[in-house]
């Protein structure tokens, strides 16, 4: 969602293409890149003859990543700006703000929305700088009370106080939907049955039993991520998992 949508009436979902480089399979294959990105738009030409007219798509944004050394290469951090900036910003303005990821096995998806300890994705950026947004909104609320305590009429006073007193909760939930059935990721116990997604006429959509956990910095938040990773590879199926994880 755009700025001037955000503040206005109507919004649209934003659509973002990440092209990424070969994997060792695609090299060893000698697969020839057919995926070309100008500005907005990506081509792609599965053809070699010259005269053939590649397919063009356009999006509200394409990223190139086919080419580490590239001068137009995108990066973990550059896609973070580009994106999640955004979402931090609609967020402490009220709005609801979501990033979905979808794509084929080995597309990225992952690496993209979560990437690793040395170069982190969306989420773990986003997380950071959300806790980065509350301190420095904090300290902005200190400097004021500063200000406030020099006022001697006490009613003045205490109207900006008030005003000025900001109280933040971070709550965090990790859920993934396999099968159509929902479940808990920060609390196996609580998948021996179905959770149930049900509406709020408030809040929306929410599952019903969802473990949700208050988190006070970014390092908890890590844990967190941790956790579930722990908890996923100790997950035993016969079946080659296909699920949409959710934080």
């Amino acid at each position: 969602m755009s700025m001037d949508q955000a503040n206005g009436t109507e919004a649209h979902v934003q659509v973002a293409v990440r092209a990424r480089p070969l994997n060792q399979r695609e090299i060893d294959l000698k697969s020839p890149i057919i995926v070309a990105i100008h500005g907005s738009q990506i081509f792609i030409d599965k053809s070699q003859d010259k005269h053939h007219t590649p397919k063009t798509f356009s999006y509200d944004f394409c990223f190139d990543s086919t080419h580490l050394n590239n001068s137009s290469y995108a990066s973990q951090e550059f896609i973070f700006n580009k994106l999640g900036l955004e979402i931090v910003k609609h967020a402490f303005e009220g709005y609801n703000a979501c990033i979905f990821a979808y794509g084929q096995t080995g597309s990225g998806k992952s690496y993209t929305m979560m990437g690793s300890h040395n170069d982190r994705g969306i989420i773990p950026r986003l997380c950071q700088s959300m806790f980065d947004r509350i301190e420095n909104e904090l300290k902005q609320d200190i400097n004021h009370d500063m200000d406030i305590e020099s006022i001697d009429n006490e009613k003045i006073h205490d109207i900006l106080s008030l005003k000025f007193a900001s109280t933040y909760r971070v709550e965090v939930s990790y859920f993934e939907i396999y099968n159509e059935k929902v479940r808990d990721l920060l609390n196996p116990n609580n998948n021996h049955h179905a959770l149930k997604v049900r509406e709020n006429k408030i809040l929306g959509p929410y599952v019903d039993g969802l473990s949700q956990l208050v988190v006070t910095s970014y390092l908890v938040i890590s844990f967190v991520e941790e956790y579930r990773f722990h908890v996923e590879i100790n997950v035993e199926t016969s079946d080659l998992i296909r699920e949409l994880c959710v934080l």
